[in-house]
């Protein structure tokens, strides 16, 4: 273990009140040598006060404009499809979403730099699926308009509580491990979708799938900063990887679009978009494996 030092402070104390001579009440520091495998506070990033704050809150509003509104395009293919664009197919209302999708993520390329992401190609091509036609999905099956409606607030909520917690998760059993248990989950729920017929069904696959989602959407960038040895290629690898992802999002929900057909045939959807983000699961399992393999390789060359 490496070696850490210390100041010890040693107050003495005066012999009298008043007493001029301060000598003994002079701080008097002496280093102190001892081992801790605990990083040094130098190691900490330090307290950024109100302007970090701010521009914290600064990213809020831009993540509210952005990914605010693609999460709730399902509204808007609800919408299209019945009421504004009805001679248009699932598919063709889907590109408007899925590009928006795919700029969010693919401008990272570009701006690297200054705005980190990173995700899977394969299990981007499933993952907004459900965003996308969940409450056309709970219509079609007879459940209310009303109710419908808030199908994707349910979703949503559950989404900002994965968040929130996936922290605390992580602490525990590691980023890359519940990246691998979010990617899963999410794949196994699209497919339970095919079981969707009542306003119980609703509730469920959308708590279940919105947490799930929100753990999943918050361990993407602490994975990739686990994942690059050299911290000053962050923002690189993050902005090429945001770039392939973003193919994902772009084609995954017009493919599941076409699937449907406007017969509204929704277990090929389902299946499609299902497997293909179990797929995406499966590489974050490879990523894992090789992962910790090399961690293990690195343990056995400073033993």
């Amino acid at each position: 273990m490496e070696s850490q030092s210390s100041t010890r402070t040693v107050f003495t104390e005066p012999r009298a009140f008043g007493d001029e001579d301060k000598e003994d009440s002079e701080i008097l520091a002496s280093p102190v040598v001892k081992h801790s495998d605990t990083p040094s506070p130098l190691d900490e990033f330090p307290e950024g006060g109100l302007t970090a704050w701010t521009t914290t809150f600064g990213v809020f509003l831009v993540q509210f404009c952005g990914f605010g509104y693609t999460t709730s395009f399902g509204v808007y293919e609800d919408f299209y499809n019945e009421h504004y664009l009805t001679n248009e197919t699932s598919s063709a209302i889907s590109w408007i979403g899925s590009c928006n999708a795919f700029l969010i993520t693919a401008v990272c390329l570009i701006s690297g730099s200054l705005y980190d992401r990173a995700g899977g190609f394969f299990f981007q091509a499933g993952f907004y699926y459900p965003l996308f036609f969940f409450q056309l999905d709970s219509i079609k099956h007879g459940i209310s308009t009303s109710f419908s409606f808030y199908s994707l607030v349910i979703l949503n909520t559950s989404n900002c509580v994965g968040r929130v917690t996936s922290g605390y998760i992580a602490a525990y059993i590691g980023v890359p491990n519940l990246i691998v248990i979010a990617t899963i989950s999410c794949g196994v729920i699209i497919l339970g979708m095919i079981a969707l017929n009542s306003l119980a069904s609703v509730v469920v696959l959308g708590v279940f799938y919105g947490y799930c989602a929100g753990l999943y959407i918050a361990m993407v960038a602490p994975l990739m900063a686990t994942l690059t040895p050299d911290i000053s290629e962050l923002g690189g690898r993050m902005g090429i990887c945001s770039f392939m992802s973003g193919f994902g999002s772009l084609i995954g929900t017009p493919i599941a679009g076409a699937l449907l057909t406007s017969n509204y045939i929704w277990w090929m959807p389902d299946l499609f978009a299902g497997i293909i983000a179990l797929v995406g699961a499966m590489m974050y399992g490879i990523m894992r494996f090789l992962y910790v393999r090399r961690q293990m390789g690195k343990q056995s060359l400073k033993s």
